[in-house]
């Protein structure tokens, strides 16, 4: 599930000659999904894209007390453990 701007309006910018051209709205999402980390130790950064109504990403919660990464991507509603980091 992409996480889309309601009723679809066009808010982050456009697409000329096949490339996306963020404006001032689409450049502060792409600021803040830069500045996640600075704010979540326990959240990594994968890919994500900003379209003119909507972006997608994928975010990995890794929680280090119990040794589980688990990912998320908003095109999946699901949670799942990916792999563990250490021994229980």
């Amino acid at each position: 599930m992409p996480i889309v701007t309601k009723g679809r309006e066009q808010l982050f910018g456009s697409v000329a000659d096949g490339k996306m051209e963020l404006n001032v709205f689409g450049r502060i999402v792409h600021r803040t999904w830069m500045e996640i980390q600075a704010h979540y130790a326990y959240v990594e950064l994968d890919a994500f894209c900003v379209m003119p109504h909507h972006f997608h990403e994928i975010i990995i919660f890794a929680d280090n007390r119990k040794g589980i990464y688990s990912g998320f991507t908003a095109d999946k509603i699901t949670l799942k453990i990916l792999a563990p980091l250490t021994s229980p």
